[in-house]
């Protein structure tokens, strides 16, 4: 039984070690990342239709954060990201601020948010229609 044990915290510590060498070389921030984008916008089209009223969700490409109109905090991205966002010109803020704005009917501005780190990228479609999110991650 002591010898069971004793492989176990030996797993438990090499588990450990090479995890975020695995993380790191995987990809894994990215794909986190992807997905953290795309609940912010599916929660902002939410509060949108929830609260009946116009809510956009705020992206600055130069801090790498995301804010929700009405949110405190706002959602920070890794540093090592790089970020790229297409939505519509009354939207743009500057050159690094701009949102994609979603409407009590579900609607949105639409828009497409592309995190990349080195050759990896995953997109994130806002269709402006119906709000609707996706994530791709396009070939290459």
């Amino acid at each position: 039984m002591l010898e069971l044990l004793l492989v176990l915290v030996i797993l438990v510590m090499a588990y450990q070690l090479a995890s975020p060498v695995i993380g790191n070389f995987g990809g894994g921030d990215l794909k986190s990342s992807a997905r953290t984008v795309a609940v912010a916008l599916k929660r902002t089209r939410n509060t949108a239709i929830v609260g009946r009223q116009e809510t956009p969700l705020t992206f600055n490409l130069e801090t790498r954060t995301l804010t929700v109109a009405g949110q405190d905090k706002p959602v920070q991205l890794p540093a090592q990201l790089e970020m790229q966002l297409y939505t519509v010109e009354q939207e743009l803020t500057s050159e690094k601020i701009a949102a994609i704005r979603f409407y009590p009917d579900g609607s949105s501005t639409g828009g497409r948010v592309t995190v990349a780190q080195g050759e990896r990228k995953f997109e994130i479609d806002v269709d402006w229609l119906t709000g609707r999110v996706h994530i791709n991650q396009p070939a290459g």
